[in-house]
């Protein structure tokens, strides 16, 4: 830790006391390592930097530092910015983590041993601003999702607008640039290399496609750790309760999930509905049609604040139906399994890998008529034992994402002791 100090070396000094010059030397020692590694008996230090500091992300990486403080492998300092204006923060986050990086350390006088950053966050920025003490420092990234894999919204198609790809770039840099990183799901991991690989074969010269065999290389699979639900069986209901709980937005695919509820009116299907989730500013039209269409069939409408209440609807779901054309993971259908419905998703994006093999075909659907073809057989079907074993089964499948059998996961991906 040179340069630390000003004061004369022993050397320089007239001790005429080995005994003194001893003390010195072992004060001078502390004081040079407290100054580099926040003290000697500190623990492990992550600097944990969400862009998006919102919903899932924020939940994941609350759970994270509760897991890694609670078992001490390490103390996780979050930074964090509002869940908002995500292509500002994707684009300029990186200059604020670093200044407040800066802050921090000089007021809490303590060092980061690793940064962990998420998909949210320009990995090459925030490094190139970091003071050069601080550049050596290992930067993991964490990639809940990646721009080249995200559907187009409806105005974007009415309008023809062309995407910024500056976005989908910086996932690409950031993978590159990471000393490790993790995917919470192979889907994620495979749609950007992907995607990736096409994107560069798009550019005129200089491509650049080594990159993708390299981000393969270095790239891990490390879903994310739940707090799920305890396991709970089918309900046996008079009528069955059907849930929607995703957010309120066009990638979630309210439309189809309009259509199957009409076709089962159409057909004479008596039903409930639980329609819940995260709306925003604007609905769905579909949505306020199908609350003025089947207002006798809806039990719940709208977001439930409290967790509690929300679990306890799940639990009385008998369905949890998904017409999802965006999902990277799915914690809202890994909830409703856990409470005890019955799932039905799409055969994509992340949904496959949470059955296992021989109950994929079952539960995983591969347009609009053969899912109708399921659900309906679901909800008739009077023998309810086989789709109980089969929950079983799904349930002791994602029984893997429960902190506490994940964590050595985290634990050796983080190589911590």
């Amino acid at each position: 830790a040179k340069g630390l100090s000003t004061q004369k070396e022993p050397s320089e000094r007239n001790f005429s006391n080995p005994l003194t010059m001893t003390q010195h030397l072992l004060k001078r020692l502390s004081e040079e390592v407290y100054i580099t590694k926040s003290g000697l008996n500190s623990r492990f230090n992550i600097f944990a930097l969400e862009g998006h500091y919102g919903g899932s992300h924020k939940s994941w990486l609350n759970q994270l530092k509760q897991q890694f403080e609670a078992c001490s492998f390490a103390d996780v300092h979050i930074f964090g910015l509002p869940p908002s204006n995500w292509r500002w923060r994707l684009k300029a986050g990186a200059i604020e983590f670093a200044s407040r990086v800066s802050n921090y350390i000089s007021l809490k006088n303590t060092s980061p041993d690793l940064f962990i950053l998420t998909s949210m966050c320009d990995l090459i920025l925030f490094r190139s601003l970091l003071p050069n003490k601080l550049r050596s420092v290992p930067i993991y990234v964490y990639m809940h999702e990646n721009q080249f894999a995200y559907p187009q919204s409806p105005n974007e198609k009415k309008k023809a607008v062309t995407r910024d790809h500056h976005y989908k770039f910086i996932n690409l840099t950031q993978t590159l640039g990471a000393d490790k990183v993790f995917f919470n799901s192979k889907y994620n991991l495979n749609s950007l290399l992907e995607l990736g690989d096409k994107y560069l074969r798009s550019q005129l010269d200089f491509q650049c496609l080594e990159i993708i065999d390299q981000i393969k290389h270095k790239a891990e699979i490390l879903p994310l750790g739940l707090d799920l639900p305890s396991f709970r069986s089918l309900q046996k209901r008079n009528k069955p309760l059907i849930v929607w709980n995703h957010r309120w937005e066009n990638d979630k695919n309210p439309y189809a999930f309009c259509k199957l509820i009409d076709r089962l009116a159409d057909d004479g299907v008596d039903f409930e509905l639980a329609i819940l989730g995260e709306q925003l500013d604007i609905i769905p039209p579909e949505f306020i049609k199908l609350k003025n269409q089947y207002s006798n069939h809806i039990k719940w409408w709208g977001k439930l604040e409290s967790k509690i209440d929300y679990l306890k609807v799940l639990s009385e779901a008998t369905h949890a139906l998904t017409t999802s054309n965006h999902d990277f993971f799915g914690i809202s259908v890994l909830e409703s399994v856990a409470s005890g419905c019955l799932p039905l998703m799409p055969n994509r994006l992340a949904y496959p890998e949470h059955f296992p093999e021989g109950l994929k075909y079952s539960y995983l659907y591969n347009n609009l008529n053969g899912a109708y073809k399921i659900l309906k057989t679901q909800i008739q079907s009077s023998d309810l034992d086989p789709y109980q074993q089969d929950l079983q089964k799904i349930q002791s499948h994602i029984d893997q994402y429960r902190w506490e059998n994940i964590l050595p996961r985290y634990k050796k991906a983080f190589s911590l002791k």
